[in-house]
């Protein structure tokens, strides 16, 4: 899941990411930026099947996922599908 923070001070800030899947926190980054820096974060999570609504600060998205099948290859990349919902939807 991935979102940019930006400030947009003259000066330094710090701002508190927090990732929530369905209305509960999930995680949460501490990001210190520069004056008029823009950061990527991203944050990972390995949901079961079912259904979730995603939001960082004002960006909300959803996915559905129907099945979970164990792989030997590393699994599916969640971060990519993530980063898609909420852009579809932000």
């Amino acid at each position: 899941m991935g979102a940019t923070v930006t400030n947009i001070l003259d000066e330094e800030a710090e701002y508190v990411a927090v990732l929530w899947l369905n209305s509960r926190m999930n995680s949460r980054r501490t990001l210190s930026l520069g004056p008029l820096e823009s950061v990527g974060i991203l944050f990972e999570i390995k949901p079961g099947a079912g259904s979730y609504k995603i939001q960082i600060d004002q960006l909300v998205g959803g996915f559905v996922i129907l099945v979970v099948e164990e792989s030997t290859g590393g699994g599916f990349p969640w971060l990519i599908l993530l980063w898609v919902a909420l852009g579809l939807t932000a």
